[in-house]
């Protein structure tokens, strides 16, 4: 649910009413497990430590303050005893409208003030974009190529009709699939896995389907891990992340736990949360520690999506009132979330820089992951992010006379 437009909620809802009509087909019955073994379950081989559940985060926040604090002192970044500004950036969902993320990043590089985030973390489309926008600027014509060049035919294919009677989803992922391992290559997951090692850190979210609850993936740490399976696991995770419900299948985890194996269901990360804060929460509560305290720290939210809401007459009828309560519960569930983490930066004394799909930008996608909209949605985040973006400091809504900031601070600022 990650900002999906019209046009894919219609395809999620046709979806369902034709899963309704199959009550003569069944899927193949899967290896039932408890929930004692589902927050036991690990992958076999990896690091226990490459997840977590995103909704209990007390051990994982003191657990990432000691050991980001160790690397950066290992790495040489503290000077005089100093700590160095802290940057974060947090990429929400959006589907095509990840074209939008994408263009601003690559418009800031070319304006010249992009810092180096220090903690990356991704939803959906946002996860797609996150693992380029964490190596830094010399990705950039990766990450354009990414939502320029593509249309529906690299991300999606459609199924039969009986298949989608007796199957999962509308469509396969395997365009998906070919363009992720396009651009996530064995060279990328290596210089992750470096800049894991000097305290830099990449999360990944997805939906446990069948505990109702988010996970988050250290895509540092499996990038790190040294495992055999590292560059199939760690795109399984995207696919996994951007793997909307009804339009793509599920992916399946195999996991162990107290002896027995079983496979996890999990579902596009959009579903539990639109933008993450966890991580952000942990990066935060570190800085505030006696022992580098008076650092700088700056929260970056780019929204893939519309914030504030548009007028539309509905239209009657089951798919047209269904479609448009579901893009008012994305948005509204969104907006919510970048609340959210406005008033976590202001508790610990943070800046807060917002940026979304504002109403300069009116074209609506014809179709999803239309190339000739995404090129549009690109070029307006490029032109934004270059002439240096205006970011919000208060989430729309708060306090509509706060005045923008004329662009985001230059590398070593903040």
């Amino acid at each position: 649910m990650s900002g999906w437009s019209g046009a894919v909620r219609t395809l999620v809802l046709s979806a369902l009413i034709a899963g309704a009509l199959s009550s003569c087909a069944a899927l193949p019955d899967r290896v039932t497990y408890t929930p004692s073994e589902s927050d036991q379950a690990r992958l076999a081989g990896f690091p226990d430590d490459i997840r977590f559940w995103a909704d209990a985060q007390s051990k994982v926040v003191i657990r990432e303050a000691t050991e980001r604090f160790a690397a950066e002192q290992k790495a040489g970044l503290y000077k005089a005893g100093k700590a160095p500004p802290a940057r974060i950036l947090a990429l929400s969902g959006g589907g095509e409208d990840g074209a939008f993320g994408a263009g601003l990043l690559a418009g800031w590089s070319e304006q010249g003030g992009r810092p180096t985030f220090d903690i990356v973390t991704g939803v959906s489309t946002g996860s797609l974009i996150a693992p380029l926008a964490f190596v830094g600027s010399t990705k950039d014509a990766e990450l354009k190529a990414a939502y320029t060049t593509i249309d529906k035919k690299a991300i999606l294919a459609v199924r039969s009709i009986f298949a989608i009677l007796v199957g999962d989803s509308l469509a396969t992922t395997a365009p998906l699939r070919d363009m992720i391992s396009r651009y996530v290559t064995p060279d990328l997951i290596s210089a992750i896995a470096q800049e894991h090692a000097k305290g830099r850190r990449l999360y990944v979210i997805t939906t446990n389907l069948d505990a109702q609850r988010p996970v988050l993936w250290d895509m540092g740490r499996i990038a790190s891990s040294g495992h055999p399976g590292t560059v199939a696991l760690f795109r399984e995770v995207l696919v996994a992340s951007a793997a909307v419900p009804g339009v793509f299948p599920p992916v399946y985890f195999d996991a162990e736990a107290e002896g027995r194996r079983f496979q996890e269901m999990h579902v596009d990360g959009g579903v539990t949360a639109q933008v993450f804060s966890v991580p952000v929460a942990a990066a935060l509560a570190a800085t505030t520690a006696p022992a580098i305290a008076g650092r700088k720290r700056t929260l970056y939210v780019i929204v893939n999506n519309r914030m504030e809401p548009q007028f539309g007459q509905a239209k009657r009828g089951l798919l047209p009132i269904a479609g448009r309560s579901i893009s008012t519960l994305i948005k509204v569930h969104g907006a919510g979330g970048v609340r959210d983490l406005y008033h976590l930066a202001r508790s610990v004394g943070a800046d807060f820089r917002l940026a979304y799909v504002d109403r300069g930008f009116t074209d609506i996608a014809p179709t999803p992951f239309d190339k000739a909209y995404m090129n549009k949605l690109f070029q307006h985040g490029y032109e934004l992010g270059r002439r240096g973006y205006p970011w919000k400091d208060v989430p729309p809504g708060l306090d509509e006379d706060k005045p923008l900031h004329p662009s985001a601070p230059a590398a070593g600022s903040g």
